[in-house]
């Protein structure tokens, strides 16, 4: 019966716990506070960035998509058949739809944002030797956690 492999060829040595810390720039003690504040300042933090749109972009791409298509249809056949009152009437629906829409995804965005800052993920760390309690985003290549 073969052994199911997990994609590292059965010849490549087995990297041990030293030479995966050496590597990294660490020791079995964990990093130094003065090693890890610099490699922080140089690497920045353990965050993922969020990508930012300009809220124009935002609200422009409220008149981009199906409902929105359907609208300006609507809108387009009013202009085509000189059914005016037809015409403001989805204008104004489209200009309602996108604005609320905005309003919704710019209240929903803030909500996140405050749920991320209460929700801060606490790791123990191995710094200087000894074992203590920091904040996941403030960890570096080459930390040893807990």
């Amino acid at each position: 019966m073969e052994r199911p492999t997990s994609g590292i060829p059965s010849s490549a040595p087995a990297p041990t716990a030293q030479a995966a810390l050496a590597g990294l720039g660490s020791t079995p003690a964990g990093l130094g506070s003065a090693d890890a504040a610099a490699r922080l300042a140089r690497e920045g933090p353990n965050d993922i960035p969020e990508p930012r749109r300009h809220p124009l972009v935002q609200l422009l791409g409220k008149f981009w998509g199906l409902s929105a298509w359907m609208i300006e249809l609507i809108a387009a056949l009013s202009w085509l058949l000189h059914k005016w009152a037809d015409l403001y009437v989805a204008l104004g629906l489209l200009v309602v739809n996108a604005v609320l829409g905005f309003v919704q995804e710019q209240r929903a965005s803030a909500a996140v944002a405050a749920l991320r800052q209460k929700l801060e993920v606490a790791v123990r760390v191995l710094r200087d030797g000894a074992w203590s309690s920091l904040a996941a985003r403030q960890l570096v290549r080459g930390d040893v956690v807990r």
